[in-house]
This record gives C-alpha cells, structure tokens and sequence, in this order.
C-alpha cells in the first residue's frame, strides 16, 4: 500500500538492469539464450515466499520479541524441511561432517541466517518492507564479492560497473529519504 515515487521507480530499474548485466557478463543478448531449469523454479518459489515474509513480517505484534520471532521462522523452517530430510536419509543419502562443511554450516546457521534475518527484520520495521526490499539487490554484490574472496574467482570490469550500476540504483531509489532527512 506503499506509492511508489519516480526515484524508486528509476532506481529499481537500474538495479534490475545492474543484476542482468552481471547475470550476462555484459552481454544482455545473452538473456535471449537463458533457459529455466528445475531449480531455478525452485528458486523462483524461495524468492516469492521471502517476498510474502517481507511484507507479513511488519504485521508483527510488537509484543513478540525480535529474537522468539525468529526462533519461531526457524523452528517451522526447521519442521518444513524435516520430511525432506527424513527421505533423504531413508534413500542413503548422507554427508561426510568435516572442517570445511562445518565452517559453511556456522557461517549459515549464525551469519546468513540469524544476523541477517535479524538486520532483515528490523529494517522491516523501521523502513518498512518496499524499501528494504531495495536493498535485497545487494544479495548478488555480496554473492561476487564473497567468490572473489572465498572461491577465487576473478573479478571482472564488468562484475565491477554492475554492482556500481546497482548502488547507484540503491542510491537514487533512496534520494526522497535523503532530501527529508537534510530539511
């Protein structure tokens, strides 16, 4: 029930157009080339459910703390992917706990899950869901800069100007908030 203004408009445009020109190396015709596989849908459904969640979450009652909130997602996350698990488990397949994998479950389980949930959440609640929702285009910034440091991929001009393209988008979707702010 938010009106959109021309900034935010203008600004997520651009930001859209900053994650294709990363998605296409800088070479937009090759969206023409692009082809859904089943786990994109997959992902598809994740980011229509994170939509929903961002809009439900401001509907909160204030009575329930940050933190019993979040353990409640949790906890029913956790049930959700329980039966998932289970068959897994019965066809044999299983994983091998190790260093590495523990060090990803720790940076998922306490990082990209509470922290961020947590920083998610309150910006929900102090700016409300459409734009926090902006800065949800931050994800595949974040994504790149973490392979380039994590996975060693190399960084390239164009990975560079699309995530400048990107924050000018972040930007100027934010310019209202930051006139009101220096009145």
């Amino acid at each position: 029930r938010e009106n959109a203004t021309s900034f935010e408009i203008a600004g997520t445009l651009l930001c859209m157009l900053g994650i294709l020109l990363l998605i296409s190396k800088g070479d937009l015709t090759r969206l023409r080339q692009f082809r859904f596989l089943p786990g994109d849908l997959w992902v598809l459904l994740a980011a229509l459910a994170f939509a929903i969640y961002t809009v439900l979450v401001r509907k909160k009652p204030k009575e329930i703390a940050p933190l019993s909130f979040l353990f409640a997602t949790f906890f029913l996350g956790t049930l959700l992917l329980l039966p998932a698990f289970l068959i897994d488990s019965a066809n044999g397949l299983k994983f091998q706990w190790n260093m590495p994998l523990m060090a990803v479950f720790l940076y998922l389980g306490i990082g990209a899950s509470v922290i961020s949930f947590l920083c998610w959440n309150t910006a929900i609640q102090k700016i409300g869901p459409s734009r926090t929702a902006l800065f949800g285009n931050l994800i595949p910034v974040f994504s790149t800069i973490e392979a380039v440091i994590f996975l060693k991929e190399e960084s390239s001009v164009v990975a560079i100007l699309s995530l400048l393209v990107i924050f000018c988008g972040l930007f100027l979707a934010n310019m209202n908030q930051l006139k009101r702010r220096k009145q």
